[in-house]
């Protein structure tokens, strides 16, 4: 069935909708409008019934449009207007709109507007799956009975889930100051060094044992997967389950005789005996059962055990075995499918035991079967809730990777839709990056523009009106007057200087033709000779070369920005400016011993960057790939430092 858009139009004129109508009647995709004249009547019909998208008016004879966006939160808005006013836009975005649109029906409005409308339904469709996505794994992962764990690659937490904190006895303050290895016992330091050094190469670990201690000192072995997580950041991630109480037990039945040492389920365990100098095979008549055999049909040799390996593990067995002989592997204790007679499919835990000889050489091994196919079953469920915490901050890597094929599909969709909604919101930050420069670039032009024309128009005028003054002067000789003429002159000097300083500040001729240290310095001058506080400017080396316009643009003008906010608004009587330059990077330090600004008023600030000089000062930093940091304290002044690599 074809896909159909509801969509509510809250537009006054008739006219205008009809143009709507027409602009989607065209359109590829069924469309169903829901026209509202008024707030009032779009109120009601959001209350009856839901919308993909809503085209909304600015004004409206019983208000602005900004009245009814409250009650359509949940749905992508594009706002059009008749007015091309940046606050309105700026005002509609901030209040949660998807995009500002100047409404005048040319060609690329009619074009615009169908594609605009299709991206925003369908971003708003995937970041509302991804939001019940996030909370559904949100809550397995404060509801899991596993210990979660994520340690960054200084060995601190990032986080640990609930059952974490219950187990191990710490509260969430005390595990921030807390190193992995404070939680491992010291048996177990330097192995756990190893597998944290291989994580950091990005190895993984599954079915890992670890002996954990607790809070109290108490010792609790954990058994669990590790592996690395690449983003935002490198971490750890461990997933591990109390098996404590299994280990006292494995420990407990070692002390019994060889070949029932590990025999945990009389019913459903068998027993082995290999001699690797004879070469013989004993398997016993309930190992044999297990796969459904006779105890005659079964001979025992490793030729025929090894066909009743399923084929899938044949090679791992061949490589578990001969790596706990060699010594590489202190422990046999391996899961492996087995083929059963009838054709299915069983799950057998092999373990075992070596006796060696003299020469430390393994001369024997003694062992059993246990099918834990039902086991399997049940753990392969419960592992169904693990792996659901996959995308918990949307960039958990895999937990228990293909443990079932159904988790498996849904855990590659779910990374699909991640890498989607990753390249929706870098075209939106790039789009946002262009505007910005944009604009910045504009306002640079036109700070060229007006700079010249006060300097070539204003100012030969003035100096053109300044000599004919003193022509007149020269001439007259009614004294009473000439007093007078004088002093217009010197008010054309001073007209004149004004119109240099301003000029200056607009497009600084020493910037482009002398670089950023050297206009720095004839600013600070400039401010030094009528500012009330005094201003102090060092220069700290250099690079061989000049730095980019781009980037000594941005810097003289956060410069400029700082200062002016400085002198109006810090009541501070020094300030000092550090330029710093190399090969690598450009360091600007703009220091003040004002008043400083509390947490909540620079909350405020960054809150509401439209009133904001200091924004302002973010984003040219940012335009040049610069990092903006900003420290102040109430009655301990303000730090502002720009850093930006070359």
């Amino acid at each position: 069935m074809e896909e159909s858009y509801k969509i509510l139009i809250i537009e006054d004129d008739e006219f205008t909708f009809m143009a709507y109508r027409r602009m989607f009647s065209s359109w590829e995709k069924r469309t169903n409008l829901v026209w509202c004249k008024t707030i009032n009547h779009a109120k009601q019909e959001i209350k009856k019934v839901s919308f993909d998208a809503a085209v909304l008016d600015y004004q409206l004879p019983d208000g602005d449009a900004f009245a009814v966006m409250p009650d359509i939160k949940e749905t992508p808005i594009i706002f059009v207007s008749g007015m091309e006013d940046i606050s309105i836009a700026v005002k509609a975005m901030q209040q949660g709109a998807f995009d500002y649109l100047v409404k005048d029906f040319n060609n690329e409005f009619v074009e615009a507007l169908p594609l605009i409308i299709e991206k925003a339904v369908r971003n708003y469709r995937i970041e509302s799956q991804l939001r019940k996505t996030e909370q559904r794994y949100s809550d397995l992962f404060l509801h899991s009975n596993d210990l979660i764990q994520s340690v960054n690659t200084e060995g601190r937490f990032l986080y640990v889930n609930p059952a974490w904190l219950s187990t191990m006895e710490y509260t969430l303050e005390e595990v921030d100051d807390l190193y992995f290895l404070d939680i491992i016992h010291p048996e177990e330091h330097e192995h756990c060094m190893h597998v944290f050094e291989s994580l950091m190469q990005g190895k993984s670990f599954k079915n890992e044992e670890i002996g954990f201690l607790t809070k109290s000192g108490k010792r609790i072995f954990v058994e669990g997967n590790i592996f690395t997580n690449t983003y935002p950041n490198v971490s750890t991630i461990g997933i591990f389950r109390d098996i404590t109480e299994r280990k006292e037990s494995d420990l407990k039945l070692i002390e019994a005789k060889a070949r029932y040492d590990l025999a945990v389920d009389a019913g459903k365990t068998g027993i082995m005996d290999w001699n690797l100098v004879t070469g013989r095979l004993f398997i016993d008549d309930k190992l044999k059962n297990l796969l459904g055999f006779r105890p005659d049909e079964l001979e025992s040799s490793l030729e025929n055990w090894g066909q009743q390996i399923h084929p899938d593990h044949r090679e791992k067995s061949v490589n578990d075995l001969g790596d706990f002989v060699k010594g590489v592997i202190p422990k046999y204790e391996f899961e492996y499918k087995m083929l059963h007679k009838d054709g299915s499919e069983r799950w057998l835990l092999a373990r075992a035991k070596a006796i060696r000889n003299s020469d430390n050489r393994v001369i024997r091994m003694i062992g059993t079967g246990t099918d834990v196919t039902l086991q399997k079953d049940i753990h392969a469920k419960l592992e169904m809730r693990e792996e659901q915490l996959k995308s918990i901050n949307d960039n958990l890597e895999s937990l228990v990777s293909n443990r079932t094929k159904r988790l498996s599909k849904a855990n590659e969709y779910l990374e699909k839709e991640i890498e989607r909604r990753k390249l929706t919101e870098l075209a939106l930050e790039k789009e946002k990056t262009q505007r910005v420069s944009a604009l910045i670039d504009g306002q640079e032009m036109e700070r060229k523009r007006l700079a010249k024309e006060l300097h070539d128009s204003l100012g030969q005028l003035l100096t053109a009106a300044k000599l004919q003054v003193r022509q007149t002067v020269k001439r007259m000789k009614d004294t009473s007057v000439l007093g007078k003429v004088e002093y217009t002159g010197e008010i054309l000097d001073l007209t004149i200087q004004e119109v240099r300083r301003i000029s200056q500040a607009l497009m600084p001729v020493l910037l482009n033709d002398f670089g950023l240290a050297i206009a720095l310095e004839k600013m600070i001058e400039q401010f030094n000779s009528g500012a009330t506080a005094k201003i102090d400017y060092k220069y700290l080396g250099g690079s061989d070369g000049r730095l980019t316009k781009e980037v000594e643009i941005a810097l003289y003008r956060i410069c400029q920005e700082a200062l002016n906010n400085s002198l109006k608004y810090s009541n501070c009587s020094y300030i000092q400016i550090l330029l710093e330059e190399s090969d690598l990077l450009v360091n600007l330090s703009i220091i003040d011993n004002g008043d400083g600004m509390s947490n909540n008023v620079l909350n405020k600030i960054y809150n509401n960057p439209s009133g904001s000089g200091i924004y302002n000062m973010k984003e040219r930093a940012e335009l040049i790939n610069g990092e903006f940091t900003l420290n102040s304290e109430e009655g301990n002044g303000t730090r502002i430092e720009i850093t930006v690599p070359l």
